[in-house]
Order: C-alpha cells, then sequence, then structure tokens
C-alpha cells in the first residue's frame, strides 16, 4: 500500500499544477482571438516541447524504449511542425511555390542536355539573374531554335523543374502548342485563341508573378496572335492592373533549321572547330536574318533573302508552280534589201532581237509554307519577324545537330532512368541501339542524327525485353 500511495503522489506532482509551473509565463493560456498570427506562432512550437517533456517522463517511468522513440520525435518530427507553423520548411511543400533555383538548373543541363553549348552558357545565367531580380525591366522571353529532337522541350522541362516543385505540373505552368492548341487558321478560330490567350495568360500572371508560359512550334501559330503576346512581353510595369515583367516566356520554333545544320555542317567538317567554340553571335544574325527575310549585303543594304535560297525542286513536297512575265528579248529575222546585181536588188534576212515579255514557271513553297534551304517547312515566320523586329526577345538561342557521341549519351541517360545501368555500360548492345539511328551526311566524320535523340526509347524497346 505504501509503494502504491508513492506512485499515486509522483502522478499527482506531475498532473497540470507542476507542469504549468515548467511552462514559460506566454505559454500558460491558449492564445485568444485578439493575439496577433505572429503571437499565435510564437505559442504554438512551445506547446510542442511541452508535450515532449510529457511524453519523457511517462518513458522514465514505464520503459527505455518509448524514450528512444520520444528523442527521434524530437529530433526529426518536432522540426518539421515548427517548419510548418513558422512557414520556413522547405519549398517543397507548396508545389507552386517559386525555387528560381539557377543552381539546380546548371547541374541539371550539365548531366542532361547533350551537344548545346549556347543553352549552358545563355539559359542558366538568364534564369538566375531574373529570378534573383524583384523588380526586372520586362518579362524575360527565351527563343530557342533548330531542328527537333535535339533537346530544346527538355530544356522547357528542366527550367520549371528549378523554378517550382512540382515542374510542368505545376498550375503556374502554362504550355500551349501550335498542333494542339491553334491548329485552325480560320478567322472565326483565330479570334477565339485570341480571347482564350487574353483570359488565360493574365489569370495565370495574377495568380503566379513569376509564371512560366512556354509556346510550342511557334512557327506553325496564326500570325494574328502576335497581337495578344506582345502586350504581355514589351516593357511597362503593368497591363490591365496585370505586371507581367516577372514572368518568363519561352517560345520554341523549328524554323532556321536548315541554316543552323549547315552553319554546323560547316564549322565542324571544314574549319573542325568544336561546337563549344562556335561564336553565339553569328547563329544569332542567321536566325535574325532568316526571320526577317533580309541578308545583309558587303555594302550594308538589305535584300529579299528569298532571292538568294536554294532552288526548290519542282515535285518536292508543299512545293507549288506558277506562271510569270518577265521582260525579255526574242530573236527574229530582219528583212534586209540590197543589192544582188546592177540592176536588180534581193532580200536578204538576217538575226536580230527585240524586247518582249516572257512567261516561266517557278516554284516556290505554298501558302502557309516558308522555305528554309532546298525544302519548304510549316509556318510563315511572322511571329519571329515581329518580336525580333520590336527587340520584345531577350535570348535568341540556337540549337545545334547532335552527333553520333550524343546520341550515345542520350541513351546511357534513357538505361540508366529504365534502372539499368549494367545495360548502359555494355558496348555490344550500345552498337545495336546505335544502329537503328539514321545519320546525315551519308560520309565523313561529321554526320548528324536525324531526329536527334527523339528516337531513343523507341530504339532501346527493339533491342531489351520488358
Amino acid at each position: 500500500m505504501a509503494v502504491q500511495d508513492t506512485n499515486r503522489d509522483w502522478g499527482d506532482k506531475c498532473r497540470t499544477p507542476d507542469t504549468k509551473n515548467i511552462m514559460p509565463p506566454n505559454t500558460q493560456d491558449p492564445p485568444g482571438p485578439g493575439e496577433t498570427p505572429e503571437r499565435q506562432l510564437e505559442v504554438a512550437p512551445s506547446r510542442v516541447y511541452i508535450l515532449l517533456l510529457r511524453a519523457l517522463w511517462w518513458a522514465d517511468r514505464h520503459q527505455v524504449l518509448l524514450a528512444v522513440a520520444v528523442v527521434f520525435l524530437a529530433v526529426f518530427v518536432a522540426p518539421m511542425v515548427t517548419w510548418k507553423l513558422l512557414g520556413t520548411g522547405p519549398s517543397l511543400q507548396d508545389p507552386d511555390k517559386f525555387l528560381g533555383q539557377g543552381g539546380v538548373l546548371d547541374n541539371i543541363i550539365n548531366k542532361k542536355l547533350h551537344g548545346q553549348p549556347f543553352a549552358r552558357k545563355v539559359v542558366v545565367d538568364a534564369i538566375t539573374k531574373h529570378a534573383k531580380s524583384s523588380n526586372p525591366h520586362k518579362a524575360l522571353v527565351l527563343s530557342l531554335h533548330g531542328p527537333r529532337g535535339v533537346g530544346k522541350n527538355y530544356l522547357s522541362t528542366m527550367i520549371a523543374q528549378a523554378l517550382y516543385a512540382d515542374g510542368m505540373t505545376s498550375s503556374c505552368v502554362r504550355g500551349y502548342s501550335a498542333t494542339r492548341h491553334f491548329k485552325h487558321h480560320d478567322q472565326k478560330n483565330v479570334r477565339n485563341y485570341m480571347d482564350m490567350l487574353h483570359e488565360e495568360i493574365p489569370s495565370l500572371v495574377r495568380r503566379c508573378p513569376r509564371a512560366l508560359v512556354i509556346f510550342d512550334e511557334m512557327e506553325k501559330m496564326p500570325a494574328q496572335l502576335i497581337d495578344t503576346i506582345k502586350p504581355f512581353v514589351e516593357e511597362s510595369e503593368a497591363v490591365d492592373g496585370v505586371d507581367y515583367r516577372r514572368a518568363v516566356f519561352i517560345l520554341l520554333s523549328n524554323s532556321a533549321q536548315g541554316i543552323i545544320e549547315e552553319q554546323t555542317l560547316l564549322l565542324r567538317r571544314d574549319q573542325r572547330l568544336q561546337r563549344e567554340n562556335f561564336r553565339l553571335k553569328g547563329f544569332q544574325k542567321m536566325i535574325r536574318d532568316h526571320a526577317l527575310g533580309v541578308t545583309s549585303d558587303k555594302d550594308g543594304g538589305k535584300t529579299n533573302a528569298a532571292e538568294t535560297l536554294t532552288p526548290l525542286p519542282s515535285d518536292g513536297p508543299n512545293v507549288c508552280s506558277r506562271q510569270i512575265e518577265h521582260p525579255c528579248v526574242e530573236p527574229y529575222k530582219r528583212p534586209v534589201r540590197q543589192n544582188c546585181y546592177i540592176f536588180f536588188t534581193c532580200t536578204e534576212y538576217r538575226q536580230a532581237f527585240k524586247e518582249t515579255l516572257c512567261q516561266k514557271t517557278v516554284y516556290e513553297c505554298c501558302p502557309g509554307y516558308r522555305q528554309t534551304g532546298g525544302s519548304c517547312e510549316s509556318g510563315t515566320g511572322l511571329w519571329q519577324a515581329e518580336l525580333l523586329k520590336h527587340h520584345l526577345v531577350n535570348y535568341l538561342i540556337p540549337f545545334l545537330p547532335l552527333e553520333r557521341e550524343h546520341v550515345e549519351l542520350c541513351v546511357r541517360d534513357a538505361l540508366t532512368d529504365m534502372g539499368k545501368e549494367k545495360l548502359a555500360r555494355d558496348t555490344v548492345l550500345m552498337e545495336r541501339i546505335m544502329s537503328e539511328f539514321y545519320f546525315w551526311p551519308e560520309t565523313g566524320e561529321v554526320r548528324f542524327s536525324e531526329g536527334g535523340c527523339r528516337p531513343v526509347r523507341d530504339a532501346i524497346d527493339l533491342h531489351i525485353k520488358p
């Protein structure tokens, strides 16, 4: 009975009266309705630790194992509770919280984006500076140009991951595709598209001031949409009460593919330069001139770039023909009378030329297509021309065609992501997978992959069983 009384006395001493003595004076009562949020946040973490003290006493009375569990809770759970209450926890708890982690983007690009030195040099610096600035002068506009399958969409995904915890699935990231969202070019549908953008983008930026907006296959979009997009990327503090200056717009385009590929082949094969030593300004000028449809000559004037393009094949896809009249000279026989004999004259016909109008057949890209090299691509290029003409694009970033070594790196990355790291080191398997790719030109040391790294997963599936 004495032992029972002693235990009961211990329990009485450790109940509410003694516990209140342990608590700091400002935590005795729950925060009232008149207290500020800061006052409530100060109280909450203290209560967590009071509960831990009580748990420790019960652990001492019953078993050591429980004490170990409580210590674990104190070390790992209490900080998380404090982070939650104070709002200082990891940003991953809020999928729409802006991260702006330039270091993460730099690391991802260096590991996952292959063969694109300009993206490494420009994008990381541009995104980091814009994310750190609390008052940029305008929205950041990145225009990515190049062939399919070389990493333009992949880089957009990396940027989204660096800016937001949920990456592309964040509600602060919005993507538009020309072939999915703007596939009809008639006036009625274009008007609906304009209304849609005028409603969705302001709503997005109003909710997420540092929103990320991506336009894919930009060259295929109706040119009239530029009137809707321009106000969002111009230098202005607010448009209809919405400030777009902290937002990021990424424009993806396959335009200028031909000139980028030709220039890369020239520098790599003929001048034997490594792509890391290419000059960015040279490529940017070519892209700009291609979009504007002009090329500078030696005298500083401008000529129509279409006049200097490669002749189109008469039977090529998306190639149309038409008859045109042009000034020309036409040979004819001009009669000339002269004395043949003393009393006789005769007529002699001599060749002469006269001016006239001739007709000829010209081959050009059909409406809705533009010439790139010796072929016709979908799109008019008016998007690029209008944005560049008004200096609304911050950075033009060329994406280069990929060589065999870059495709092999893509294959290894894919195998690693599939959990097959050992197969990534299998040289025999690598040769079999690489045999599924097509490279051009057919001969030579420098050859580029058709489709870049896009066929990688299909090529792997042909040689690896699930």
